[in-house]
């Protein structure tokens, strides 16, 4: 797995103020670590400076030498002479605080000069020990002879017991043998060091500071927010909406914040119209029982109607020809109920379909509206039937009146028929007045379905709650 994917998902289950501490802290180790690099390089900038500085100042002496040696050649003054001429202005030539000397040794080595330790001269200096235990003049005299270098050691300041630190370059003058050193305390140097320590400290230390309030404000910038916005999501998945993040900053945070707030109002209008949904199907569901118990009056309607025009047919065969016309009448009638009943079956299973498909939810919501469009049509055609029953009941107490009419004379049975004539009369106007009933709950239930929905908008083809699953 390549590092960077490692890495990612590694980052990916640390917490939002855990990155932001992470990368805070690392650049303050960054700072620190520049700090102390740049402490250690001055120091060793110092040092080498220093070292520079030595060789100078033995490049110095060595010429001074060589002018004394001149002088002896050109016989001006004899070689001893101008040895000890030599060494007198060696050992009066400026020192910085009589701590950056100069002696001369031969390659014995046997010192002859040091300004500040005369009890040295002529002394043989093999066996002698700097305090950390180094041969520190046979060392000057191998860096002699090996054309000139420093060598490092401990040793105390003029007057002082403690040892420190201390470096010395020490070159040949190869006409006289001479090895001729000078060294410097790198106490000093690194008293300067800790200065430049010091103040590159101070710097890191403000600006470790300061990176640290920045970090924490940029942090908590953004971890106070998206802490906002985590609040309202949960607030959103336990069902609570009333939570707002009331925030107003532009930047990219703030637009996810503004999104969030936008999220949840659309939540609160789905639950709204979700609301108002499930009011209009429950309102549906008891339109349609209402229209299942109209619906099964028309089926006994249609019934009794048929038992009635086939009494009346059997009555207007006995008849015979004089009766041949209420016959007609009775067969209409009865060719009307059985329409009607197919109707109100066909109502029923419509609406028994449409419930249905409402309690399937929101997905079939617009082909239920379609349904419930085509109950509203199947209604409409229920009442053209109950109209048309309405006309040939009419039609039917008219040809009953001219039976009446031209049968008055007939035996017992033609009396009996014609009180049957006037039970199905009864019966008729009956089912005329369950029509109207009908007509009535129909013209109910259209106001229903064509009621403006809650955006106010007419819902002419579909329902109200269907209009509203359709946003």
């Amino acid at each position: 797995m390549p590092l960077k994917t490692t890495v990612a998902k590694t980052l990916a289950n640390v917490p939002l103020k855990r990155k932001f501490f992470a990368q805070t802290a690392l650049v303050a180790l960054g700072i620190i670590a520049l700090a102390v690099i740049a402490a250690r390089m001055q120091y060793v900038d110092l040092t080498d400076t220093r070292r520079d500085g030595l060789k100078s100042q033995i490049q110095m002496a060595i010429a001074v030498v060589d002018s004394y040696a001149e002088r002896a050649e050109k016989g001006e003054i004899d070689v001893e002479t101008a040895k000890k001429s030599a060494l007198h202005t060696l050992s009066t030539m400026p020192a910085r605080g009589g701590v950056d000397y100069i002696y001369v040794t031969d390659q014995a080595p046997v010192m002859l000069m040091h300004p500040t330790r005369p009890d040295l001269v002529g002394k043989p200096l093999s066996d002698v020990l700097s305090p950390d235990g180094k041969r520190v003049f046979p060392a000057f005299v191998t860096a002699a002879q090996a054309g000139g270098g420093s060598v490092d050691y401990t040793w105390a300041k003029p007057g002082q017991k403690d040892p420190v630190q201390k470096t010395s370059y020490a070159a040949l003058y190869k006409p006289w043998g001479w090895v001729i050193g000078t060294g410097v305390y790198l106490r000093d140097t690194q008293s300067q060091a800790l200065v430049f320590t010091s103040v590159v400290a101070i710097a890191g230390g403000a600006l470790v500071l300061l990176n640290l309030l920045v970090g924490w404000m940029i942090g908590n910038s953004i971890l106070e927010p998206v802490s906002r916005a985590l609040a309202v999501i949960k607030g959103v998945a336990r069902g609570d909406l009333s939570v707002r993040t009331a925030e107003h900053v532009t930047d990219e945070i703030g637009q996810m914040l503004k999104a969030t707030d936008e999220m949840v109002h659309t939540l609160e209008r789905f639950s709204a119209q979700t609301k108002v949904m499930v009011h209009m199907h429950a309102g549906i569901q008891t339109s349609s029982k209402k229209i299942t118990e109209i619906i099964s009056v028309i089926d006994g309607i249609a019934f009794q109607t048929n038992i009635l025009a086939l009494n009346a047919a059997m009555e207007a065969a006995r008849a015979g020809e004089q009766g041949r016309g209420f016959a007609v009448v009775a067969s209409e009638v009865r060719t009307l109920a059985q329409r009607s009943a197919s109707a109100a079956k066909e109502i029923k299973h419509l609406i028994d379909d449409s419930v249905g498909k409402a309690d399937q939810g929101s997905a079939l919501v617009d082909q239920a509206g379609k349904t419930m469009a085509e109950i509203v049509s199947s209604v409409q055609r229920v009442t053209d039937i109950m109209s048309e029953i309405s006309a040939a009941s009419q039609e039917q107490s008219a040809g009953i009146a001219q039976v009446n009419l031209t049968v008055t004379q007939m035996d017992e049975s033609t009396q009996q028929n014609a009180a049957l004539v006037e039970e199905a009369t009864a019966a008729a106007n009956a089912m005329q007045q369950q029509a109207q009933q009908l007509d009535e709950a129909v013209s109910s239930f259209r106001v229903v379905a064509a009621t403006s929905n809650q955006f106010g908008h007419a819902s002419k083809r579909a329902p109200a709650w269907v209009a509203l699953a359709t946003h």
